[in-house]
This record gives structure tokens, sequence and C-alpha cells, in this order.
């Protein structure tokens, strides 16, 4: 989340095994009515064996773009991030702690479990967003 929208995209593993944001990015707020059916959509975006980057200076250029920011380190540090895994069906949301630069720590103690058919997938994604931390 960054000044007040939500940003998804899915990440995609590439063929030497790291994991990069994949386009589209679809921007949203947290009063969409179909957040969580835009959630499930981009997860189901996420693939693997995507081509490995050649090189790395460009590839935050598309959420950059889309969320006006001047730079990613800019973005990364007002941005609240929340890492979605679903597993069949489980959905884990697991907020971050602003780290050095633009990384997000994983705050594993503070995730949260949904059901992808329970029909709170919004309401679990907010709640991760206000369980990040920043520094």
């Amino acid at each position: 989340m960054y000044r007040g929208k939500i940003y998804l995209n899915a990440q995609s593993k590439t063929t030497e095994g790291v994991w990069i944001m994949s386009s589209p990015i679809l921007t949203t707020s947290e009063l969409d009515p179909e957040l969580g059916n835009k959630l499930m959509s981009t997860l189901a975006k996420s693939t693997e064996n995507a081509p490995h980057p050649k090189s790395w200076k460009e590839i935050d250029d598309p959420l950059i773009k889309a969320a006006g920011a001047r730079s990613f380190a800019a973005f990364a540090k007002a941005a609240r991030v929340v890492f979605v895994i679903m597993d069949n069906d489980d959905v884990a949301f697991i907020p971050t702690r602003n780290g050095p630069k633009g990384s997000g720590i994983h705050l594993n103690e503070k995730i949260i479990h949904s059901d992808r058919f329970g029909g709170n997938l919004a309401s679990a994604l907010i709640e991760a967003f206000a369980a990040c931390e920043r520094d």
C-alpha cells in the first residue's frame, strides 16, 4: 500500500530460481468490492521458468510508474508491503518491516491465514497491511 492505493502484482520464478515482479501491476483500493477477486486473479498469474533478467536496472519500473513514485527507494521507504503466498486452499499474508535498500523483512510472527474460498481475502489483506512495520 502506497499513498492510499494498493498495487497488486504477481511474482514469477526465473529459470535461475530468482523470484521477480511480473506485470501487469493492478491498482486498486481497500474499498474495492472486487479486491479479493483481483487478488486471486493476480496470484493466478504467478509463473515458473520466467526468463532471467539480463539487467536489473529497470525491473521495478512498472511499479514505480504505476505508483507515481520518483524511485524504487522512495516507494519502498513509504510503502507497506505484504507478501501473499497461496498453497492449495490456504492463503498466507506476510506483513513486512521496511529494511535496508528497500528490502521487505518478513514478519513471520504476524502471518495471517485465510481460506481462498472463505470470502475474507480482502479483509485479511487489509489486516496484514495494518500489521506492517516501518523503521
